[in-house]
Formats: structure tokens, C-alpha cells, sequence
């Protein structure tokens, strides 16, 4: 396996960066998600926090989840 790419990222698996941008991107919307299950942030805050954070890291799973495309 080469050390660049996580799994294979030739045969469409992630590279690295990739999984390092989604993994980023997870950790930083945790504690939102958690404040919103408490009733803490509304689903507009949280969603705005949500959109902030997938146009800072550009997570590859997470935009696909959220239905918008990779800036490539």
C-alpha cells in the first residue's frame, strides 16, 4: 500500500489528504451535533456551522452526504 494514499486511492478509495479533510471535518462538527441534541444550537445554527465546515475542509464524504459536489 502506498504510504500517500489510505486505501488505495487509484482504485477510488481516499487518499490521505482525503481522509485527513474528513476526519478534520467530523471532529470539528461534533461538539455542534451534541449541542444541538441538547437543545442548545437550532437546526439553522447547526446547519450553518455545517456548511461553514464543509467549505473549510471540503470533506469528501461529507459533501456527498450533504448532496453538494467536490470542487474538482
Amino acid at each position: 500500500m502506498n504510504e500517500k494514499n489510505i486505501m488505495n486511492g487509484e482504485n477510488g478509495w481516499m487518499t490521505k489528504e482525503e481522509f485527513e479533510a474528513e476526519l478534520m471535518y467530523r471532529a470539528a462538527l461534533s461538539p455542534a451535533k451534541a449541542m444541538m441534541k441538547k437543545g442548545l444550537l437550532s437546526q439553522e445554527e447547526y446547519t450553518q456551522i455545517d456548511n461553514t465546515l464543509l467549505d473549510q475542509f471540503h470533506p469528501p464524504l461529507g459533501l456527498l452526504l450533504a448532496g453538494k459536489k467536490q470542487p474538482f
